[in-house]
């Protein structure tokens, strides 16, 4: 057969001869792809392991990144990526960060409330209520809690959004975060704000947990938000590990900060409706993550509301009262 491949085949008269030199060219044909593979495999070395790092403040990430947390900064170094950069701070923007509670039919904001205040840091926080409604029991409750260190705001949708009125409750959910995020970022120049719903209660390291990754925010281009809550942080499926942080690219919700530069760009396409899956559709389409933690910072208390879920408070509740 090999003296056939020699002369071109013209020595393979007999049929057999020309069936067997066919099946050799196919078996030759066939294995050359996994023969190459297997040499590009054995001169690829392994890649190298994400670094895991521990600071003073506890926190450990399993990132391909250097971080560095402390108790005002964080300091991110890519290994690999052309999406840092950070930004020198602007003179006129605030340099607090805005801590704003979304409420609307909800008495039991009190809960939270009274929570923030109480575990609020001498400097670097500024506490806002935004009521959206007029619900007499809501407003009452709000009202008595007001205080000089808690401010009240009643805002109206920019005329030039020309909104139709609407009663559907999705549709106003998203007209208030829009209210609230131009205003707070447009008006009073806050250049970061953590967005919390009204049925939500905080873990002691709440407010070091925000001030820690604010920067992470300016540091990666890629960080849409930072978020307190882990949506799959179910009794056996966490670690009891409050140090430990994950990138994801699933909106989570429940307590999370934004920056100026981000809202920025997503305020153009903010939706008339259902804000939080859009944001999930919007940060997919964009490569973009948010940083969520191991155990849970927030639980929900929410008895009544378009998406309250069940199984999820039990190990909130158990984030909080361990950390």
């Amino acid at each position: 057969m090999l003296d056939c491949l020699r002369r071109g085949g013209r020595l393979c008269a007999t049929r057999r001869q020309r069936v067997f030199i066919l099946a050799f060219l196919l078996a030759l044909g066939l294995l050359h792809p996994f023969v190459t593979l297997d040499n590009h495999i054995k001169k690829t070395p392994e890649k190298q392991k994400p670094e895991i790092s521990t600071d003073s403040t506890g926190f450990r990430t399993t990132w391909s990144y250097n971080v560095t947390l402390s108790n005002s900064a964080v300091r991110l170094h890519q290994m690999s990526s052309t999406n840092s950069s950070v930004r020198a701070p602007d003179a006129k923007q605030n340099k607090e960060i805005a801590l704003v509670v979304l409420a609307a039919t909800r008495p039991e904001v009190h809960q939270l409330v009274r929570q923030l205040v109480a575990q609020k840091p001498d400097s670097g926080f500024r506490i806002m209520i935004s009521l959206d409604g007029t619900e007499k029991q809501t407003n009452e409750v709000l009202q008595q809690i007001e205080t000089p260190e808690v401010k009240l705001l009643r805002l109206s949708d920019d005329k030039s959004h020309k909104f139709k009125p609407s009663s559907d409750t999705y549709v106003k959910i998203a007209r208030h975060y829009l209210r609230v995020l131009d205003h707070l970022i447009l008006k009073l120049n806050y250049s970061y704000v953590v967005l919390m719903e009204d049925d939500l209660l905080i873990a002691p390291d709440f407010y070091q947990y925000f001030s820690s990754l604010r920067r992470a925010l300016d540091s990666d281009e890629s960080i849409f938000c930072v978020s307190a809550w882990n949506d799959n942080g179910q009794i056996g499926l966490v670690t009891e590990d409050p140090q430990l942080l994950h990138r994801t690219d699933f909106f989570p919700g429940l307590g999370w900060m934004i920056n100026r530069r981000h809202w920025l760009q997503v305020r153009k396409v903010w939706p008339k409706t259902q804000y939080d899956d859009f944001l999930r559709l919007y940060m997919l389409n964009n490569r973009l993550v948010c940083v969520r933690p191991e155990l849970s910072r927030t639980f929900n208390i929410g008895r009544n509301g378009g998406r309250v879920l069940s199984g999820k408070t039990g190990t909130a509740r158990r984030s909080i009262t361990t950390i």
